[in-house]
């Protein structure tokens, strides 16, 4: 009661600030989480759970992400009278990730996962204007049909199709965890398999990236958790450890790239790159209490990163361009928007109350606890993502302290009202959930 209470609170507190009676449909989506969280199928990820049903738990939290992004999706564009094809978009890849989470039969889990590949691939064609939308959207859709063929040769040669009988198969054996894992590794995506995110990303409109961040990398976390019951993964083994180095790499990599870049989409794809690969580091300790703070991770990534897209697009509907150095001399909001590009940054920094903040915290301890050597690489990266955002922020969000008050445009205003259908759910997952985490 108390985090519907909160979450109501701050529907009516941005109602207030762009006083737009539309935002009191922000009160649903958080009714709706509120009533999942309380059922017996919805719980929160427990870490002292047996695996499968860690694995449920992520599965019905998945869920939930998906629906709650895709209803803020679907509102903005009934509200802004844009009945297009980006609705019928949505709700094949809402068909698609239920499928997805809910299936107990490899064949139509993996028909799912390729499926909701085209919808995106037409959003990110078909809604950009530039010329390098066509190279990009052939890359996201290279990569990860290539990337599939392996895991369906696995199912077409073991013949088992349920996902319980699936572990027990004659011959399953003589496939490498990474034949298998190769489709997730890259929706994830590890390094080295990331090319075709940022790509994405920079030609994708807001429905896009949204859709690319929030629900498309999850398919990739959540494949890689159930792929991982029916492969022979070791912690200690050689492929496993140059995965270590990938993800290391990619954390860090990563987070410098996004210092460098000037394009604010570009900084936010780069961003994702580095805090999914330090999820994966995570995970590949294959341990309760690190898997655990993999599935908080990319709950925690699917809000962050969806924000702060429809930051960026709010910035760029009000400046005209995504190029931070443009921004900082031309940037004139009110105060409700800066507090808005405020909470975006500090959700991207991890800072408490933040979920990211408690993943963090376990990436931290899990490092020290398996690879305390190569706590200094964890950590530079961490310190680097606090730089470029705490530097993106003062450009961005601190801009209105200086600046007149300028008026609220109609481009301002919904891309408000889809940050306060996304809020309630922000609120209700930080909210004093990771106050219990070691409950």
């Amino acid at each position: 009661m108390v985090v519907l209470l909160t979450s109501c609170f701050m529907s009516l507190v941005m109602s207030f600030l762009f006083k737009n009676f539309l935002m009191c449909l922000a009160f649903s989506p958080s009714i709706f989480l509120l009533a999942l969280h309380s059922s017996p199928f919805g719980g929160w990820p427990g870490c002292t759970g047996s695996y499968f049903g860690l694995i449920q738990s992520f599965s019905s939290w998945n869920m939930s992400v998906s629906l709650m992004l895709q209803i803020s999706l679907l509102l903005m564009e009934i509200l802004l009278m844009k009945l297009n094809l980006s609705i019928s978009s949505c709700i094949l890849i809402l068909a698609g990730s239920s499928i997805f989470y809910l299936t107990d039969s490899w064949l139509m889990f993996f028909i799912s996962f390729e499926f909701t590949l085209l919808p995106i691939f037409y959003m990110v064609y078909a809604y950009s204007t530039t010329p390098e939308r066509l190279r990009a959207s052939w890359f996201l859709f290279i990569y990860t049909l290539i990337g599939s063929l392996p895991l369906f040769v696995v199912i077409f040669c073991v013949g088992k199709l349920s996902f319980w009988m699936f572990p027990s198969c004659v011959g399953l054996e003589m496939f490498n965890p990474v034949f298998i894992s190769m489709a997730f590794l890259i929706k994830l995506p590890l390094y080295f398999m990331h090319s075709w995110l940022p790509k994405a990303h920079v030609e994708a409109s807001v429905e896009g990236s949204v859709l690319l961040a929030g629900i498309l990398l999850k398919f990739g976390s959540f494949g890689l958790m159930r792929s991982s019951i029916i492969t022979s993964w070791n912690s200690q083994g050689l492929v496993e450890s140059l995965f270590y180095s990938l993800s290391f790499m990619g954390s860090l990599i990563g987070a410098v790239k996004a210092l460098l870049k000037s394009d604010l989409k570009k900084v936010v794809a780069y961003s994702s790159v580095s805090h999914m690969n330090m999820s994966m580091l995570a995970f590949l300790t294959l341990k309760p209490f690190p898997i655990y703070g993999f599935c908080v991770g990319g709950l925690a990534h699917s809000f962050s990163a969806s924000v702060m897209f429809i930051m960026v697009t709010l910035l760029y509907s009000s400046v005209g361009s995504r190029n931070i150095l443009v921004m900082k001399n031309n940037m004139k909001m009110s105060s409700g928007v800066g507090l808005f590009v405020f909470l975006s940054w500090a959700a991207n920094m991890a800072l408490p109350p933040f979920l990211g903040f408690a993943s963090e915290f376990i990436y931290v301890s899990s490092v020290l606890m398996f690879m305390p050597k190569l706590i200094v690489i964890l950590l530079a990266s961490m310190f680097l993502t606090s730089i470029y955002s705490s530097i993106n922020m003062a450009i961005t969000a601190l801009s209105w302290l200086s600046q007149s008050k300028a008026s609220t445009s109609s481009n301002v205003e919904w891309m408000m009202s889809v940050f306060t259908l996304t809020m309630p759910a922000i609120v209700f997952i930080i909210s004093l959930n990771w106050l219990f985490l070691f409950y």
